[in-house]
């Protein structure tokens, strides 16, 4: 009897037909190419023994410099940092206070003193944001603040940008709207409001007047003198109203909350001279707020710090060695942000999708980027004396994704990409478009791989490799993007494998309806092959001072990859369907009696125990309903299968799911006759 050899094409390929790709892979789930050939992935255990909270999204490593191992992990309710299996959260917090006008100024002085009884002993590294915009003693207020002096438990300072005219004692005032019937316009009367036709100003908070809703960024069509102009709305009132004050009078602040350093034993002089009684000192690291939540993070570390920013907020920080107990709000840098990086050309934070400041108040600007002064996170404004800056993407709608590479820095829009590269003196950096129609899905939907980056578009695969965009071809692109969820395609997630040459992307799948990632692509640079699989992870980050690579499931649990060869504590089940190949060209029907399996067994040098099942899928013509037979169970121990299968064309399913075993595809061969054309 004939024997026939089977050796398959290296790969995964959803494009062709099973027939048409005879002998190679239609599907695999936890494998890889290996010198051309199929093998299990390594497995993963668990690195930590709990599960974080709320739902990961992204994860960074670094060491302090001191050589401890960190870890900071972003979910949707939490921002905990770990070393071993220490954890510490780090969530930042806000309290939100509507309360009375009480801002005292001094002539001449930018120090404005605030009385807010809703608070109670809120500490220096804290900050307070105006959700109304104030008007006292020729100062406006509106914006940002970091907390200058804590002056009681309800009193504090902040120094604004220009000094007190007279000296004002428990004053101020808020914005004050007057509608007309039937008109969209609408008179503001805020005192000594500088602004000039043009100009625009920001009512964070909605005010309901004459039947319209005043709220966002509007631009001043006319002044009537110094305390009173005019803005439209985009609607008619339907009433004549006002003046009616904004928050109902009150002023409206929301505080980003950081707790310092808890107090060591109280005793004498402990705490500053005149701080809390007498030889006791402060015996409180102050107020406490409510957590945030978020959508997404984008995580980094500058030196030894955390810095971190969730999505469409601030940026924080947080020194392992500095004792504060959640991350502390840069106060200088743009309070909203759709994400930040650390560019490596120089030391400073770039910040994209920021907010910009209106002439009075602030708005986020979906396509601008923002960085701070080189080596100074706390400097954002820009000057002669620094390197802090801004620029504006002239195209696209909003910028999704940033990251710093060893050549350029490198900004994606929905649309483009651009690099960002430094250059010093007055413009700090120049800016270049080098590709269109590349945009990318998601904020982690990229990664860098052997000084080329990978990512993934809307339609298609891309590589910038030389200085060049260009599409990169993907032989599972039915698989991928046929089935992927573009609801929530903004939580793909690519990272990079090193040890093996290969990246994985993480997408959420319409089969599977979950709304987040799970299952994966994988593309091998080194042996040019894709395959896929079923695999939830939510991030995923290449080796780190922890080890291999470190990814994080929906529900919380942290894994380290590439460690052993179980799925955790269970076993894993690893496999591939292979196309129809014809026996004997397809011309009459074959008996097939004998499948010689050849695997290897094991790791190199190790027990070569590992247990497979083959199942055969044989068909007359390619439309039939497939016929399987088996799965039959084989080891090294295994000489032969005996079979009785009588087709034209077969395709193997070849898996196991048994614990602690490594095995490879090695060279499959079968023994058939001719049995007739019918």
């Amino acid at each position: 009897m004939p024997w026939m050899g089977i050796t398959l094409t290296p790969g995964v390929n959803s494009e062709l037909t099973p027939t048409a790709l005879q002998a190679g892979y239609t599907s695999t789930t936890l494998g890889r190419f290996k010198a051309g050939l199929f093998q299990k992935v390594g497995g993963w255990t668990k690195l930590l023994p709990y599960n974080v909270g709320g739902s990961p999204k992204a994860i960074n490593s670094w060491k302090d410099i001191e050589g401890n191992s960190w870890l900071g992990i972003g979910t949707t309710t939490e921002l905990d940092v770990f070393t071993g299996t220490t954890e510490q959260t780090l969530t930042p917090q806000t309290f939100t206070s509507n309360t009375a006008k009480d801002f005292t100024t001094t002539i001449g002085s930018p120090v404005v003193t605030i009385v807010d009884a809703n608070i109670s002993t809120i500490t220096h590294y804290c900050s307070v944001f105006f959700n109304t915009p104030v008007t006292v003693d020729g100062i406006i207020l509106s914006g940002m603040y970091a907390v200058t002096s804590v002056l009681s438990a309800t009193s504090y300072t902040i120094t604004a940008l220009t000094n007190g005219a007279a000296g004002v004692s428990h004053g101020g005032a808020v914005p004050a709207f007057t509608t007309t019937l039937n008109s969209n316009n609408v008179k503001v009367t805020f005192a000594n409001h500088g602004l000039s036709v043009g100009n625009d100003i920001v009512f964070p908070l909605s005010t309901t007047v004459g039947g319209a809703a005043i709220s966002g960024r509007y631009v001043v069509q006319s002044v009537q003198d110094g305390d009173n102009f005019y803005i439209n709305l985009a609607s008619q009132a339907t009433s004549s109203a006002g003046p009616i004050n904004m928050n109902s009078g009150n002023a409206g602040f929301i505080y980003y909350i950081a707790g310092g350093p808890t107090p060591a034993t109280a005793g004498y002089g402990t705490g500053n001279y005149g701080a809390g009684a007498y030889g006791i000192g402060v015996s409180s690291p102050g107020m406490t707020g409510t957590s945030i939540t978020a959508t997404d993070w984008t995580l980094g570390n500058w030196g030894s710090y955390l810095t971190a920013c969730p999505e469409n907020g601030g940026i924080y920080y947080w020194p392992p060695d500095g004792g504060i107990q959640n991350a502390v709000l840069i106060s200088t840098a743009p309070p909203y942000n759709s994400g930040m990086f650390i560019s490596t050309a120089q030391q400073v934070i770039v910040a994209y999708g920021s907010s910009v400041n209106a002439s009075i108040g602030v708005y986020q600007d979906p396509m601008t980027i923002k960085w701070c002064n080189v080596q100074d996170f706390t400097s954002w404004t820009p000057g002669i004396t620094n390197q802090a800056g801004s620029f504006r993407i002239p195209t696209g709608s909003k910028l999704i994704a940033g990251i710093a590479t060893p050549f350029s820095n490198l900004i994606w829009s929905d649309v483009e990409l651009w690099s960002m590269n430094y250059i010093g003196a007055q413009l700090v950096f120049g800016f270049t478009r080098i590709g269109s129609n590349c945009g990318i899905i998601g904020k982690h939907a990229f990664t860098q791989l052997a000084g080329n980056i990978y990512w993934l578009g809307l339609n298609n695969f891309f590589v910038l490799s030389g200085g060049a965009v260009s599409i990169l071809p993907c032989s599972v692109w039915d698989a991928i993007y046929q089935d992927l969820d573009t609801t929530n395609m903004s939580k793909c997630f690519a990272g990079s494998n090193t040890l093996f040459g290969e990246f994985w992307v993480f997408y959420p799948s319409i089969a599977d309806n979950l709304g987040y990632p799970s299952r994966y692509v994988k593309h091998n640079i080194l042996e040019n092959t894709w395959d896929l699989g079923v695999l939830q992870r939510n991030n995923w980050i290449d080796q780190t001072a922890f080890g291999p690579p470190l990814s994080c499931t929906n529900n919380g649990i942290v894994y380290s990859h590439e460690n052993g060869m179980d799925a955790d504590t269970g076993p894993m089940t690893s496999g591939f369907t292979t196309g129809y190949f014809y026996i004997d060209e397809g011309r009459e029907f074959v008996f097939i009696d004998r499948i010689f399996p050849d695997f290897r067994w094991g790791e190199f040098g190790g027990t070569q125990g590992a247990i497979i099942q083959v199942t055969v899928n044989a068909v007359g013509y390619p439309g039939d309903t497939p016929k399987t037979y088996g799965p039959f169970t084989v080891t090294q121990a295994s000489q032969y299968i005996s079979t009785r299968i009588r087709a034209r064309q077969i395709s193997l399913t070849i898996q196991s799911t048994d614990s602690g075993s490594f095995w490879r595809l090695g060279h499959i061969r079968v023994r058939y006759s001719q049995d007739g054309r019918r």
